[in-house]
């Protein structure tokens, strides 16, 4: 499958040849589909992290654009397949979302390993 979205470069490579990038995703993309564009890479391991809005924190003015989108729930894949889902109630919920590119998308990762981050608007 070809990739819905681009790393770019923003910073390392760090410890581990770890190195940081924002995400591009590509229009009309949804949850599911990103998925399976990372997975799709069948050398590949780790996890995306999936925030969406806290209920509870979205009317309180004091908290913080982090503070609202502090629930999430993970998706845990190894070399071509998802291993796990933390929340399939949730991931049934959000799998049809389509994605928008923010600051808050990113991924990290060196040598085999690449971690998402993603936030659901």
């Amino acid at each position: 499958m070809k990739r819905v979205f681009n790393l770019k470069y923003k910073s390392g490579p760090h410890g581990d040849e770890m190195t940081t990038y924002t995400l591009d995703i590509m229009p009309e993309v949804t949850l599911e589909t990103f998925v399976t564009s990372v997975i799709s890479n069948e050398q590949e391991w780790g996890s995306i992290r999936v925030n969406y809005l806290n209920t509870n924190m979205e009317n309180f003015d004091c908290a913080t654009i982090d503070e609202k989108y502090s629930s999430h729930f993970d998706i845990e894949y190894k070399y071509g397949h998802i291993v796990n889902i933390s929340n399939k109630s949730l991931w049934n919920k959000y799998k049809n979302t389509i994605l928008t590119n923010n600051n808050h998308n990113w991924a990290n990762g060196g040598w085999s390993c690449m971690n998402y981050w993603i936030r659901i608007d």
